[in-house]
Formats: C-alpha cells, structure tokens, sequence
C-alpha cells in the first residue's frame, strides 16, 4: 500500500517535470527550447525583483500610515465627522499594498514572455508551414 503511494506520487512528480520541459525529449525544436529558457528565465527574474518591490511598497505605505496615524492623535481639533485612522488600517493598507506590488511587479514579466511566446508561435507556424511545403513537394513528384 505503502509502496503503490510512492509510485503514483513519483509518477505525478514525472508527469509535471516533462510538462514543465524538464527532460531531455528529442523532438523538442529549437524554438521550443528557447522558449522554455527565456520563460524559466523571466519566472527567476521576477522571483528575485517581487519581494525586494513588495518590501518596497509595504514598508512607504506602512510608513505613511504611522505617520497619519502620530498625526492625528496630536490634533485634538475636535473634529468628529472623519474617523481617526487606527494602526489596523495602516496594517490592512500595507498588506493590500504588498498584494498589489507582486501582481504589479509581475506585469512587465508576463508581457514579456508573451511577446516571446508570440514570436516563438510564429516561427513555429513558419516552420510547419516550410515542412509541408517540402514534403507536398516530395509527393507531387
């Protein structure tokens, strides 16, 4: 029992690694392999640039909250028509600026490999096409 859990959890491991290019299979072109080499390559740059930019943004917006926050406490104005800002909205603000950095910060990534992958379907359109050609060629003759 233990062992078959074993074989399909290897098996399932298998399956995503070939899908995800991670083999050594014969019939993949060129432009496939290109492919694969500039998406693993966009994925690791974004990777490495998301947390340096959410630490960035988390840490100005948290800032600021602190701030207002220190701010309003020393106005004692009287004023009751806005609510004081608590340091659960700066930490609320700050986590939701955190979310929106890593969605941001992966944006020009995926438009890049999108253009990329755009490209690569081409040549890859040309290159069926070229084959066909020959081989109607082949067949007519």
């Amino acid at each position: 029992m233990r062992a078959s859990r074993l074989r399909r959890r290897c098996a399932a491991f298998n399956r995503l690694r070939r899908r995800l290019g991670f083999d050594r299979n014969q019939l993949r072109r060129r432009v496939d392999r290109l492919q694969w080499v500039a998406g693993l390559t966009l994925l690791l740059l974004y990777l490495v640039t998301a947390p340096a930019v959410t630490a960035v943004a988390v840490e100005r917006v948290y800032a600021n909250g602190i701030r207002a926050e220190h701010a309003q406490t020393r106005e004692a104005t009287g004023r009751t028509a806005e609510r004081p800002r608590t340091h659960t909205d700066t930490v609320a603000d700050s986590a939701t600026a955190g979310v929106i950095a890593v969605a941001v910060s992966g944006l020009p990534f995926l438009s890049v490999y999108l253009i990329v992958r755009r490209r690569s379907d081409r040549h890859r359109q040309r290159s069926w096409d070229t084959a066909w050609a020959g081989l109607d060629r082949r067949h007519a003759a």
